[in-house]
C-alpha cells in the first residue's frame, strides 16, 4: 500500500513505479521465497555430495587397506602349509 501512495502521481502511477513494485512484490513474494529456497537446497545439495565424495573415498581406501592385509594373511597361510609339509616330512 505504501508503494501506490508514494508513486501515485497526479491520479496515475508511472511505469517505473509500476516495474519496481512488480520487481519488489516478485522478490518479497512466493517467487523470492521459492527462489530462496531453491538456492538454499541447491547449496546443501552440494555439501552434502561433498561430504559423500568424501566418505566414498575413505571407503574407497579402506578397502585397498582390507584387499592389501588379506594378501598378506593369505602370504602367511601359503607359508604355514609349506612349513607343515616340512614337519611331517621330518
Amino acid at each position: 500500500m505504501c508503494m501506490h501512495r508514494l508513486s501515485f502521481i497526479g491520479g496515475y502511477m508511472d511505469k517505473e513505479s509500476k516495474m519496481s513494485e512488480k520487481i519488489l512484490n516478485g522478490l518479497l513474494g512466493q517467487y523470492g521465497a521459492l527462489v530462496l529456497a531453491c538456492a538454499v537446497l541447491y547449496f546443501m545439495s552440494m555439501q552434502y555430495k561433498e561430504t559423500l565424495d568424501l566418505m566414498m573415498q575413505r571407503c574407497e581406501d579402506d578397502r585397498q587397506i582390507y584387499h592389501t592385509q588379506m594378501e598378506a594373511i593369505v602370504q602367511k597361510l601359503d607359508n604355514i602349509h609349506i612349513e607343515i609339509k616340512d614337519c611331517k616330512h621330518e
